[in-house]
């Protein structure tokens, strides 16, 4: 479906919800707010009530009903009264190019474009993919298909082999996935829209060890900071106000990189660049994430200066983006709602979150350990290697009172980042709950040395902000240190 919210429509169905009171209720809220509604009709949906039912509301509420049928089922008695003369598309008479465009111009009719963003002057990113693996390599072929997933959820268009070819633009990139031989590793190869290489790198995908494993995520992450930091240099001459929104979140992305983020010029010049870009483009979902985002990493590092106020705006923005694109806002949506939200809204969000391709564990088990539900990141982790998933893990079973299997997983986790001053200070913690208070004082003057300005109250401060509902969350990860005489200092 990817292709309908590519040419501009919002798009809105009922992916991952639960059958009950909760799933009624979204039904009905959708359709609702909704403009028209897409009916695909096969013996299956045709047989539905609940599919029924959904066409009576919207035939009730007088919405345009564009039918799609996919197979040779008669259409319901009530929908060939509903569409009248109308014809309904019939898939399987028609190509792939024929049957989009039919949908997309269909759509045109009775819906306004949504996509105000190609409307406001933003020029939007497009992702070029293309693989030259054996039809029988399905490890191969699942990558991609998940990695098509992932940047779905992103604010880049999409394009792959299955769609028409496209004429490339500035901001247009190509992505050529292959395998190499005799390895057999994927080689990934990322050039610009003239042709210009811009990184290339190969990974195993059998291989789970350290960061040679790269989950589609990560492979979408890697991908997404290679392209906005190619459109941030090529822009690199020109001052904001001749930037788009897409360009100025491009420069707040890269142009304080490895900055002091403490550094309130520093904080300041980034959030100007995101509340220009949402000025500019205020329908623009990767402009409210990407604030949603910066004013995370500001409560949770301890450099906010208002933590009431940027945890509201913190909220607005995130709930902001899941409106406008609510696969796109997922993430930071649940993250936020974990943290400062509303806890059950926070759980309704985790269960969609833990069946897409861009969940990842590290993200699910965040969410799960602000809401209270360490157990179940234990049970989801425990045996991974990848220091992304090791974090969260160390602290469910700091939570859980493991504290033996804590200390194992933050020192696996240590060998990896050793001079991370909150990786440092979380084995501080674990050690004053073991009654080790020596190394974990070491530990802990570690973690002030990498982080200049950190002691137990700011630690506490940051604490409380980060861990979200949990208040067992929250003292399993400050009591330790205040068992190492901290709170006295």
């Amino acid at each position: 479906m990817t292709f309908i919210h590519d040419a501009g429509f919002r798009l809105w169905y009922d992916d991952g919800i639960h059958i009950g009171a909760v799933w009624r209720q979204a039904l009905a809220d959708a359709l609702s707010n909704a403009t028209a509604l897409i009916f695909f009709s096969t013996a299956r949906s045709n047989a539905s009530p609940n599919c029924l039912k959904e066409l009576n509301f919207a035939l009730d509420d007088e919405l345009p009903i564009i039918v799609v049928q996919l197979d040779s089922t008669p259409l319901p008695a009530l929908l060939r009264l509903a569409i009248g003369d109308r014809q309904a598309l019939q898939r399987q008479t028609l190509d792939t190019h024929a049957y989009r465009q039919k949908l997309t111009d269909a759509l045109a009719e009775v819906i306004p474009l949504e996509d105000e963003s190609r409307q406001s002057g933003t020029l939007i990113p497009a992702f070029h993919l293309s693989t030259t693996f054996p039809q029988n390599d399905e490890i191969a072929q699942d990558y991609v298909d998940d990695l098509l997933e992932v940047m779905s959820y992103t604010s880049f268009r999409i394009f792959s082999e299955k769609t028409e070819p496209q004429i490339y633009e500035k901001r247009d990139f190509l992505v050529a996935l292959s395998r190499r031989s005799p390895e057999q590793s994927i080689r990934v190869k990322v050039s610009a829209f003239d042709g210009q290489q811009l990184d290339t790198w190969s990974f195993r995908p059998e291989a789970v060890t350290d960061f040679s494993y790269l989950q589609p995520a990560e492979i979408a992450e890697r991908l997404t900071g290679i392209m906005w930091s190619y459109i941030a240099h090529t822009e690199k001459e020109l001052d904001d106000a001749s930037l788009d929104a897409m360009g100025l979140i491009a420069r707040s992305r890269t142009v304080y990189k490895g900055l002091d983020p403490r550094s309130k010029s520093i904080q300041l010049g980034r959030e100007r660049l995101l509340a220009g870009a949402i000025a500019l483009d205020p329908n623009l979902m990767q402009a409210h994430e990407d604030m949603a985002i910066f004013l995370i990493y500001n409560l949770e590092g301890l450099f906010s200066r208002d933590v009431a106020g940027d945890s509201a705006r913190a909220l607005q923005h995130a709930r902001k983006a899941m409106a406008l694109n609510d696969r796109g806002g997922l993430k930071i949506a649940a993250t936020v709602e974990s943290t400062f939200g509303d806890v059950d809204q926070a759980a309704r969000l985790l269960d969609r979150l833990s069946r897409t391709a861009i969940g990842g564990d590290r993200a699910v088990s965040g969410v799960l350990l602000r809401i209270g539900r360490a157990e179940e990141v234990v049970s989801r982790l425990t045996g991974a290697t990848n220091p992304r998933e090791l974090w969260p893990l160390a602290q469910a079973h700091t939570v859980l009172g493991q504290y033996d299997l804590a200390l194992a997983v933050q020192q696996e986790l240590l060998t990896h980042i050793p001079d991370i001053a909150t990786a440092n200070a979380n084995l501080a913690n674990i050690f004053g709950h073991m009654g080790r208070r020596e190394e974990g004082l070491a530990a802990w003057q570690k973690a002030c040395a990498a982080q200049s300005g950190l002691n137990y109250a700011t630690w506490v401060r940051g604490s409380r902000v980060a861990r979200g509902h949990s208040e067992k969350f929250f003292r399993a990860m400050v009591d330790g240190l205040r068992a190492l005489g901290l709170d006295d200092d």
